[in-house]
Protein backbone atom coordinates (compact mmCIF):
# COMPACT_ATOMS: atom_id res chain seq x y z
CA UNK A 1 0.00 0.00 0.00
CA UNK A 2 1.27 3.57 -0.95
CA UNK A 3 1.95 6.14 1.29
CA UNK A 4 3.19 9.60 1.44
CA UNK A 5 7.17 10.03 2.71
CA UNK A 6 7.16 13.34 4.90
CA UNK A 7 10.34 15.52 4.76
CA UNK A 8 12.21 14.85 8.44
CA UNK A 9 15.80 15.43 9.31
CA UNK A 10 17.55 12.81 11.17
CA UNK A 11 20.84 10.57 11.49
CA UNK A 12 24.38 11.63 12.07
CA UNK A 13 25.07 12.02 8.39
CA UNK A 14 22.61 14.85 7.86
CA UNK A 15 25.29 17.88 7.35
CA UNK A 16 26.75 15.84 4.62
CA UNK A 17 24.25 13.78 3.05
CA UNK A 18 21.05 15.45 1.58
CA UNK A 19 17.84 13.18 0.23
CA UNK A 20 14.60 12.68 -0.59
CA UNK A 21 11.79 10.09 -0.93
CA UNK A 22 8.34 10.61 -2.54
CA UNK A 23 7.00 7.50 -2.13
CA UNK A 24 7.69 3.89 -0.90
CA UNK A 25 7.94 2.69 -4.83
CA UNK A 26 10.64 4.39 -6.62
CA UNK A 27 12.12 4.59 -9.93
CA UNK A 28 15.92 4.84 -10.45
CA UNK A 29 16.02 4.11 -14.34
CA UNK A 30 17.97 7.35 -16.05
CA UNK A 31 21.26 8.97 -14.97
CA UNK A 32 21.12 10.71 -18.64
CA UNK A 33 18.22 13.53 -17.22
CA UNK A 34 20.60 14.65 -14.46
CA UNK A 35 22.38 17.72 -15.31
CA UNK A 36 25.87 17.24 -15.89
CA UNK A 37 26.51 19.57 -13.41
CA UNK A 38 24.78 17.59 -10.84
CA UNK A 39 25.81 13.72 -11.80
CA UNK A 40 26.95 11.41 -9.40
CA UNK A 41 30.55 11.94 -8.79
CA UNK A 42 31.21 7.94 -8.79
CA UNK A 43 29.44 7.67 -11.79
CA UNK A 44 32.27 7.76 -14.96
CA UNK A 45 31.21 10.91 -17.57
CA UNK A 46 33.22 11.45 -21.05
CA UNK A 47 31.18 15.23 -21.09
CA UNK A 48 33.83 16.45 -18.48
CA UNK A 49 34.65 16.52 -15.10
CA UNK A 50 31.87 15.57 -12.36
CA UNK A 51 31.80 17.57 -9.45
CA UNK A 52 32.54 16.09 -5.86
CA UNK A 53 30.22 14.06 -3.84
CA UNK A 54 30.00 17.42 -1.48
CA UNK A 55 29.29 19.35 -4.08
CA UNK A 56 26.56 17.12 -5.91
CA UNK A 57 25.00 16.24 -2.92
CA UNK A 58 24.30 19.72 -1.52
CA UNK A 59 21.75 19.67 -4.37
CA UNK A 60 19.58 17.20 -3.27
CA UNK A 61 17.50 18.32 -0.41
CA UNK A 62 16.81 14.48 1.15
CA UNK A 63 18.96 11.49 1.48
CA UNK A 64 19.33 8.04 3.04
CA UNK A 65 22.03 5.29 3.34
CA UNK A 66 20.23 1.90 1.77
CA UNK A 67 21.06 -1.79 1.50
CA UNK A 68 19.93 -4.03 -1.14
CA UNK A 69 18.46 -6.87 0.44
CA UNK A 70 16.46 -8.49 -2.59
CA UNK A 71 16.42 -8.02 -6.13
CA UNK A 72 13.84 -9.78 -9.03
CA UNK A 73 14.44 -11.73 -11.67
CA UNK A 74 17.20 -11.30 -14.22
CA UNK A 75 14.96 -9.32 -16.23
CA UNK A 76 13.14 -7.73 -13.21
CA UNK A 77 14.13 -4.03 -12.60
CA UNK A 78 12.70 -4.52 -9.11
CA UNK A 79 14.89 -4.11 -6.21
CA UNK A 80 14.07 -3.81 -2.29
CA UNK A 81 15.75 -2.19 -0.09
CA UNK A 82 16.06 -1.94 3.38
CA UNK A 83 17.03 1.56 5.38
CA UNK A 84 20.18 1.62 6.58
CA UNK A 85 20.26 5.51 7.77
CA UNK A 86 17.63 7.88 7.26
CA UNK A 87 19.30 11.50 6.62
CA UNK A 88 16.38 14.22 5.33
CA UNK A 89 13.20 13.80 3.71
CA UNK A 90 12.42 10.22 4.69
CA UNK A 91 9.25 8.96 7.17
CA UNK A 92 10.77 5.46 6.53
CA UNK A 93 12.68 4.74 10.01
CA UNK A 94 15.67 2.70 9.75
CA UNK A 95 14.72 -1.60 9.39
CA UNK A 96 12.00 -0.56 7.48
CA UNK A 97 11.85 -1.78 3.41
CA UNK A 98 10.68 -0.06 -0.03
CA UNK A 99 10.90 -1.12 -3.38
CA UNK A 100 12.86 0.72 -6.11
CA UNK A 101 12.66 -0.04 -9.68
CA UNK A 102 16.11 0.45 -11.34
CA UNK A 103 18.45 -0.32 -14.85
CA UNK A 104 21.36 -1.64 -12.70
CA UNK A 105 22.01 -5.38 -13.26
CA UNK A 106 25.77 -5.51 -11.44
CA UNK A 107 24.24 -4.97 -7.87
CA UNK A 108 23.83 -7.69 -5.24
CA UNK A 109 22.25 -8.66 -2.08
CA UNK A 110 24.28 -6.75 0.68
CA UNK A 111 25.28 -4.03 -1.48
CA UNK A 112 25.31 -0.59 0.10
CA UNK A 113 24.15 2.50 -1.69
CA UNK A 114 23.37 6.24 -1.38
CA UNK A 115 19.92 7.56 -2.76
CA UNK A 116 19.08 11.02 -3.76
CA UNK A 117 16.55 13.08 -4.87
CA UNK A 118 17.00 17.03 -5.87
CA UNK A 119 13.95 17.73 -4.41
CA UNK A 120 11.40 17.09 -1.93
CA UNK A 121 8.11 16.23 -4.16
CA UNK A 122 10.06 15.75 -7.58
CA UNK A 123 8.45 12.71 -9.67
CA UNK A 124 9.40 9.83 -9.09
CA UNK A 125 12.10 9.10 -11.90
CA UNK A 126 14.35 12.21 -10.81
CA UNK A 127 15.87 10.25 -7.80
CA UNK A 128 19.04 8.31 -7.95
CA UNK A 129 21.08 5.77 -6.65
CA UNK A 130 24.72 4.85 -6.74
CA UNK A 131 26.85 2.33 -4.76
CA UNK A 132 29.08 2.44 -1.73
CA UNK A 133 30.94 0.57 0.72
CA UNK A 134 31.60 0.85 4.40
CA UNK A 135 34.76 2.32 3.65
CA UNK A 136 33.51 4.77 1.11
CA UNK A 137 30.72 5.99 4.13
CA UNK A 138 33.24 6.54 6.50
CA UNK A 139 35.10 8.85 4.17
CA UNK A 140 31.91 10.88 3.66
CA UNK A 141 30.85 10.91 7.41
CA UNK A 142 34.28 12.39 8.03
CA UNK A 143 34.74 14.47 5.41
CA UNK A 144 34.94 18.19 6.29
CA UNK A 145 31.65 20.41 5.45
CA UNK A 146 31.03 23.02 2.73
CA UNK A 147 30.71 25.60 5.02
CA UNK A 148 33.70 25.01 6.07
CA UNK A 149 36.87 28.01 4.49
CA UNK A 150 38.29 25.54 1.77
CA UNK A 151 42.04 25.83 3.48
CA UNK A 152 40.46 24.14 6.15
CA UNK A 153 38.42 21.66 4.49
CA UNK A 154 41.25 20.53 1.39
CA UNK A 155 43.54 19.01 3.68
CA UNK A 156 41.35 16.39 4.66
CA UNK A 157 41.19 14.81 1.03
CA UNK A 158 44.88 15.68 0.70
CA UNK A 159 45.22 11.64 1.98
CA UNK A 160 42.85 10.09 -0.23
CA UNK A 161 44.02 11.39 -3.73
CA UNK A 162 45.48 8.08 -4.68
CA UNK A 163 43.41 5.63 -2.20
CA UNK A 164 43.28 2.36 -3.21
CA UNK A 165 39.53 2.43 -3.30
CA UNK A 166 38.70 4.33 -6.54
CA UNK A 167 35.47 5.56 -5.80
CA UNK A 168 37.43 7.67 -2.80
CA UNK A 169 40.25 9.10 -4.78
CA UNK A 170 38.05 10.53 -7.82
CA UNK A 171 36.06 11.68 -5.05
CA UNK A 172 39.43 13.45 -3.75
CA UNK A 173 40.86 14.41 -6.84
CA UNK A 174 37.30 16.08 -7.59
CA UNK A 175 37.58 18.69 -4.69
CA UNK A 176 41.15 19.72 -6.11
CA UNK A 177 39.13 20.17 -9.23
CA UNK A 178 36.30 21.95 -7.97
CA UNK A 179 39.03 24.13 -5.84
CA UNK A 180 39.78 28.01 -6.85
CA UNK A 181 43.85 28.19 -7.33
CA UNK A 182 44.15 30.59 -4.62
CA UNK A 183 42.41 27.65 -2.34
CA UNK A 184 45.39 25.22 -2.88
CA UNK A 185 47.74 27.61 -2.79
CA UNK A 186 46.97 28.66 0.68
CA UNK A 187 47.68 25.34 1.75
CA UNK A 188 50.77 25.18 -0.36
CA UNK A 189 53.00 24.44 2.36
CA UNK A 190 50.54 21.25 3.00
CA UNK A 191 50.62 19.68 -0.29
CA UNK A 192 52.74 16.26 -0.56
CA UNK A 193 55.35 16.95 -2.47
CA UNK A 194 57.36 13.67 -2.70
CA UNK A 195 54.02 11.98 -3.21
CA UNK A 196 53.46 14.60 -5.72
CA UNK A 197 57.17 13.81 -7.59
CA UNK A 198 56.39 10.37 -7.45
CA UNK A 199 52.82 10.84 -9.35
CA UNK A 200 53.91 12.78 -11.89
CA UNK A 201 56.27 10.35 -12.94
CA UNK A 202 54.22 7.25 -12.98
CA UNK A 203 53.38 6.87 -16.38
CA UNK A 204 49.95 4.68 -14.98
CA UNK A 205 49.07 8.63 -13.79
CA UNK A 206 48.44 10.94 -17.03
CA UNK A 207 45.26 13.81 -18.24
CA UNK A 208 43.81 15.61 -15.62
CA UNK A 209 45.31 14.37 -12.71
CA UNK A 210 48.89 14.55 -14.69
CA UNK A 211 48.02 18.12 -15.35
CA UNK A 212 46.60 19.00 -11.52
CA UNK A 213 49.87 17.18 -10.06
CA UNK A 214 52.53 19.10 -11.89
CA UNK A 215 50.72 22.30 -11.03
CA UNK A 216 50.45 21.72 -7.46
CA UNK A 217 53.94 20.46 -7.45
CA UNK A 218 54.71 24.14 -8.51
CA UNK A 219 53.34 25.89 -5.57
CA UNK A 220 55.88 23.50 -3.41
CA UNK A 221 58.31 22.72 -5.10
CA UNK A 222 61.91 23.74 -5.31
CA UNK A 223 64.77 23.93 -8.13
CA UNK A 224 65.17 20.02 -8.15
CA UNK A 225 61.65 19.95 -9.18
CA UNK A 226 61.58 22.71 -11.74
CA UNK A 227 64.48 20.43 -13.23
CA UNK A 228 62.25 17.46 -13.25
CA UNK A 229 59.18 18.93 -14.47
CA UNK A 230 61.58 20.62 -17.39
CA UNK A 231 63.06 17.30 -18.33
CA UNK A 232 59.25 15.93 -19.16
CA UNK A 233 58.28 19.61 -21.29
CA UNK A 234 61.70 19.54 -23.08
CA UNK A 235 61.91 16.03 -23.99
CA UNK A 236 58.73 15.65 -26.08
CA UNK A 237 56.83 12.28 -27.25
CA UNK A 238 55.16 11.62 -30.51
CA UNK A 239 51.52 11.07 -29.50
CA UNK A 240 49.61 14.02 -27.38
CA UNK A 241 50.65 14.08 -23.97
CA UNK A 242 47.33 15.07 -21.84
CA UNK A 243 47.66 16.95 -19.22
CA UNK A 244 51.25 18.70 -20.26
CA UNK A 245 49.49 22.35 -19.58
CA UNK A 246 49.56 21.46 -15.61
CA UNK A 247 53.00 20.44 -16.18
CA UNK A 248 53.93 23.26 -17.61
CA UNK A 249 52.06 25.56 -15.58
CA UNK A 250 53.98 24.02 -12.57
CA UNK A 251 57.52 24.95 -14.21
CA UNK A 252 56.58 28.56 -14.68
CA UNK A 253 55.34 29.39 -11.31
CA UNK A 254 58.85 28.05 -10.25
CA UNK A 255 60.59 29.20 -12.48
CA UNK A 256 59.46 32.61 -13.62
CA UNK A 257 60.29 34.18 -16.37
CA UNK A 258 63.31 32.36 -16.47
CA UNK A 259 61.61 29.97 -17.47
CA UNK A 260 58.90 31.45 -19.86
CA UNK A 261 62.40 32.12 -22.49
CA UNK A 262 62.91 28.30 -22.67
CA UNK A 263 59.05 28.04 -23.24
CA UNK A 264 59.11 30.09 -25.84
CA UNK A 265 62.21 29.10 -27.56
CA UNK A 266 60.96 25.15 -27.48
CA UNK A 267 57.23 25.20 -27.36
CA UNK A 268 56.56 28.17 -29.41
CA UNK A 269 59.48 29.22 -31.95
CA UNK A 270 59.95 25.74 -32.95
CA UNK A 271 58.06 25.14 -36.09
CA UNK A 272 58.34 21.53 -36.16
CA UNK A 273 56.80 20.75 -32.27
CA UNK A 274 53.72 19.02 -32.79
CA UNK A 275 50.83 21.51 -32.47
CA UNK A 276 49.91 19.48 -29.13
CA UNK A 277 52.49 20.67 -27.43
CA UNK A 278 52.92 24.50 -28.31
CA UNK A 279 49.55 24.87 -27.35
CA UNK A 280 49.60 22.72 -24.17
CA UNK A 281 52.08 26.09 -23.49
CA UNK A 282 49.54 28.45 -24.97
CA UNK A 283 47.37 27.63 -22.08
CA UNK A 284 49.91 27.14 -18.98
CA UNK A 285 50.16 30.90 -20.21
CA UNK A 286 46.45 31.85 -20.19
CA UNK A 287 46.41 30.35 -16.61
CA UNK A 288 49.58 31.87 -15.26
CA UNK A 289 47.84 35.47 -17.07
CA UNK A 290 44.71 34.35 -15.15
CA UNK A 291 46.28 32.93 -11.87
CA UNK A 292 49.67 33.20 -11.37
CA UNK A 293 49.62 37.08 -10.58
CA UNK A 294 53.23 38.95 -10.32
CA UNK A 295 54.42 35.67 -11.17
CA UNK A 296 55.43 37.08 -14.56
CA UNK A 297 54.64 40.59 -15.90
CA UNK A 298 51.92 40.91 -18.63
CA UNK A 299 54.17 42.42 -21.17
CA UNK A 300 56.51 39.21 -20.83
CA UNK A 301 53.55 36.98 -21.42
CA UNK A 302 51.25 38.86 -24.14
CA UNK A 303 55.51 38.64 -25.82
CA UNK A 304 55.67 35.20 -25.77
CA UNK A 305 52.76 34.09 -27.20
CA UNK A 306 53.21 36.78 -30.14
CA UNK A 307 55.75 34.46 -30.94
CA UNK A 308 52.61 31.40 -31.85
CA UNK A 309 51.21 34.13 -34.23
CA UNK A 310 53.18 33.47 -37.22
CA UNK A 311 52.39 29.64 -37.08
CA UNK A 312 48.89 29.84 -39.25
CA UNK A 313 47.54 27.19 -37.16
CA UNK A 314 47.71 29.44 -34.21
CA UNK A 315 47.12 32.38 -35.62
CA UNK A 316 42.77 32.85 -35.09
CA UNK A 317 43.53 31.80 -31.12
CA UNK A 318 46.68 34.49 -31.10
CA UNK A 319 44.18 37.03 -32.83
CA UNK A 320 41.72 37.06 -29.91
CA UNK A 321 44.05 35.74 -27.35
CA UNK A 322 45.91 39.45 -27.89
CA UNK A 323 42.47 41.18 -28.01
CA UNK A 324 41.42 39.60 -24.41
CA UNK A 325 44.60 40.96 -23.53
CA UNK A 326 44.33 44.28 -24.73
CA UNK A 327 47.80 43.80 -26.89
CA UNK A 328 46.90 46.25 -30.02
CA UNK A 329 51.11 46.25 -31.12
CA UNK A 330 50.06 42.97 -33.68
CA UNK A 331 47.66 45.43 -35.72
CA UNK A 332 49.89 46.43 -37.89
CA UNK A 333 51.30 42.68 -38.41
CA UNK A 334 47.59 42.11 -38.78
CA UNK A 335 47.17 44.06 -41.53
CA UNK A 336 49.61 42.35 -43.12
CA UNK A 337 48.59 39.22 -42.87
CA UNK A 338 44.96 39.72 -43.86
CA UNK A 339 46.32 39.82 -47.50
CA UNK A 340 49.22 37.29 -47.27
CA UNK A 341 48.66 34.14 -48.64
CA UNK A 342 50.20 32.10 -45.99
CA UNK A 343 46.94 33.27 -43.93
CA UNK A 344 44.38 33.32 -46.70
CA UNK A 345 42.28 31.11 -44.10
CA UNK A 346 38.79 32.26 -43.77
CA UNK A 347 38.84 32.15 -39.73
CA UNK A 348 41.83 33.61 -39.81
CA UNK A 349 40.21 36.86 -41.89
CA UNK A 350 37.39 36.47 -39.49
CA UNK A 351 39.57 37.07 -36.55
CA UNK A 352 41.55 39.95 -37.56
CA UNK A 353 38.48 41.89 -38.52
CA UNK A 354 36.76 40.84 -35.05
CA UNK A 355 40.01 42.30 -33.85
CA UNK A 356 40.18 45.75 -35.59
CA UNK A 357 36.31 46.02 -34.31
CA UNK A 358 37.38 45.01 -30.39
CA UNK A 359 40.53 47.52 -31.45
CA UNK A 360 37.85 50.34 -31.84
CA UNK A 361 35.39 49.43 -29.26
CA UNK A 362 38.31 49.82 -26.38
CA UNK A 363 39.43 52.97 -27.89
CA UNK A 364 35.97 54.98 -27.81
CA UNK A 365 34.80 53.46 -24.73
CA UNK A 366 33.21 55.97 -22.86
CA UNK A 367 34.97 58.37 -20.76
CA UNK A 368 38.17 57.97 -23.14
CA UNK A 369 39.56 61.41 -23.10
CA UNK A 370 41.18 60.83 -26.64
CA UNK A 371 41.01 58.02 -28.92
CA UNK A 372 44.55 56.41 -28.72
CA UNK A 373 46.37 56.25 -32.07
CA UNK A 374 45.42 51.82 -32.38
CA UNK A 375 41.83 52.76 -32.22
CA UNK A 376 42.28 55.23 -35.17
CA UNK A 377 44.35 52.90 -37.14
CA UNK A 378 41.72 50.05 -36.75
CA UNK A 379 39.07 52.15 -38.16
CA UNK A 380 40.91 53.04 -41.41
CA UNK A 381 42.25 49.24 -41.62
CA UNK A 382 38.48 48.19 -41.48
CA UNK A 383 37.49 50.27 -43.90
CA UNK A 384 39.78 48.80 -46.40
CA UNK A 385 38.59 45.34 -45.35
CA UNK A 386 35.16 46.44 -45.89
CA UNK A 387 35.87 47.49 -49.31
CA UNK A 388 37.34 44.16 -50.00
CA UNK A 389 35.42 41.20 -48.33
CA UNK A 390 31.75 43.03 -48.09
CA UNK A 391 30.43 39.94 -47.62
CA UNK A 392 32.87 38.51 -44.81
CA UNK A 393 32.85 41.85 -43.29
CA UNK A 394 29.00 41.60 -42.89
CA UNK A 395 29.29 38.44 -41.77
CA UNK A 396 31.80 39.35 -38.93
CA UNK A 397 29.90 42.46 -38.31
CA UNK A 398 26.49 40.42 -37.71
CA UNK A 399 27.74 38.25 -35.52
CA UNK A 400 30.80 39.30 -33.51
CA UNK A 401 30.60 42.49 -33.71
CA UNK A 402 31.24 43.84 -30.14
Amino acid sequence: MSRAIRAKSAGPLAAVLLLAFTAPVLKADSLAALPLSLAPHFVASSLGPVPPISRYLAHSKVAAVVRLTARGKADDSERTFEVVEPIKGLDIPAGKSFVLKTKNRYDEAGDLFVFLQKEAGDPVEECWLFGVTDTVLRYIRKAPSLEIPPRFRLPYFLNYLEDSDPRINKDAFAEFQAAEFHDIEAISTQLPRAKLRSWIADPEIGGERFSIYGSMLGLCGNADDAKRLAAIIFKPKEEPREGLDGIIVGYLLLTGETGLSLIEKHNFQDKELPFSESYAALVATRFIWEKGIGRISPDRLRGAIRLLLERPEFADLIIMQSARWSDWSIQKRLVEMYDDDAFNIPVVKRKIIQFMMLSVKEGTKEGSATVPQHAVDATESLQMMREKDPKLYEQVERLFAP
